[in-house]
């Protein structure tokens, strides 16, 4: 469960990421 948890915030946070980088590059 730990790692499945780690594993989607992750995935949130990395997706979060590159619209910010998307947004601030476009």
């Amino acid at each position: 469960m730990g790692k499945v948890n780690c594993n989607g915030w992750a995935k949130w946070v990395a997706g979060t990421a590159i619209t910010i980088i998307m947004l601030l590059v476009g």
